[in-house]
């Protein structure tokens, strides 16, 4: 092709581009949704840290229903307890069921707390009990935990 025909040919190239641009939204500026302020942070927080606590009671109780009850039905947890990644309330019970039933978990005292904290939605704990260690991040929303992830280590004295 000669320099010719391709200047010919660049109003139609950059005419097709310009359409495309407008069809698909490319070159468009989204807007950002604004950052949440300091004391929605930390409103949120408290509400992320309230569900942990009760998170905590519950699991104190041993009751699979009355654990489970604080995740949302979509929930997801991936932990080093399970195999793969838990997706939904009815996997979630099935799964709570099988690791109260682990020495360690089953015969664990109440659990201390090195650390646990929450900002927005997003919280975060490391805590000791006898026969484990662990740190947990959780996503709460309206209430419910929507999403964890645990890294649970057994001690090595407990595993059967």
């Amino acid at each position: 092709m000669t320099i010719a025909k391709s200047a010919r040919r660049m109003p139609f190239v950059a005419a097709v581009a310009i359409a495309a641009m407008a069809v698909t939204g490319c070159g468009k500026t989204e807007r950002a949704a604004p950052a949440a302020s300091a004391a929605d942070l930390d409103r949120a927080g408290e509400e992320t840290l309230a569900v942990m606590n009760r998170h905590a009671e519950m699991m104190k109780t041993r009751d699979v229903e009355k654990i489970v009850a604080d995740y949302s039905d979509d929930t997801i947890v991936i932990a080093t307890l399970f195999p793969k990644p838990i997706v939904g309330k009815d996997a979630l019970r099935k799964a709570v069921a099988d690791v109260l039933k682990i020495p360690p978990v089953a015969d664990a005292a109440q659990p201390t707390f090195a650390r646990k904290e929450a900002i927005g939605e997003l919280g975060y704990q490391i805590f000791e009990a006898e026969g484990l260690t662990g740190t947990e991040t959780y996503v709460v929303r309206n209430g419910k935990i929507v999403f964890e992830t645990a890294n649970i280590t057994l001690k090595a004295a407990t595993k059967k």
